[in-house]
């Protein structure tokens, strides 16, 4: 098989792992995808966007019939967050703003503060379970930097808090995991005004 049809091969069994869920991520699903091909030849591995491809044409095959009304009440959740941390300037990102997330999909939004502990004291306001770990994150001018990440559960659905400096909110997006480019992040705004477009 010619190293085209195995990055492809590859890609299209990791898309298969992402649609068949558990929130797993692109790196774990790419290693997972690898391992039951058989291929251990790196150059054989698909990027990110390859296999993000791959998950938007799984998607529109197979999971016609669900995967639009998951990404829609996904897109509800991430509204209602947002409005509720709205004094955090929240951004929604990732799988779900790109359209790829499905219902075991974690809602990503920034959130922007130079008090991170600003973000657990109006969480534990709701009086809702949250755990906290840190995400390394990329920036265009090669620094990598530790960001403050806040987990919860609502209404069975993930939402990923990432917190960022309040002088970030303009200037400084971080590298998107998929292409390498700034992420795309949308207001709440923007978010709503997509619902009415669709």
């Amino acid at each position: 098989m010619g190293r085209d049809r195995i990055v492809e091969a590859v890609a299209a069994e990791a898309a298969r792992i992402l649609a068949d869920g558990g929130g797993m991520d692109v790196a774990s699903a790419r290693r997972k995808a690898a391992k039951r091909l058989g291929v251990v030849d790196r150059k054989g591995l698909p990027d990110n966007q390859r296999i993000q491809a791959a998950l938007r044409e799984y998607q529109s095959l197979f999971l016609s019939h669900r995967q639009p009304d998951a990404l829609r009440r996904l897109r509800e959740k991430a509204a209602q967050v947002m409005r509720a941390l709205d004094a955090f300037s929240p951004r929604l990102a990732g799988a779900v703003l790109e359209g790829v997330a499905d219902r075991h999909s974690p809602l990503e939004i920034h959130l922007f503060s130079d008090c991170c502990e600003e973000v657990l004291l109006a969480l534990m306001g709701w009086h809702i379970h949250w755990s906290s770990e840190e995400r390394l994150v990329r920036y265009p001018d090669g620094v990598r930097e530790l960001r403050p990440l806040f987990r919860v559960r609502d209404d069975g659905v993930e939402v990923e808090l990432l917190c960022f400096p309040s002088g970030e909110l303009k200037n400084r997006p971080p590298l998107s995991p998929v292409d390498g480019r700034p992420l795309r992040r949308v207001r709440l705004a923007e978010l709503e005004a997509a619902f009415h477009s669709l």
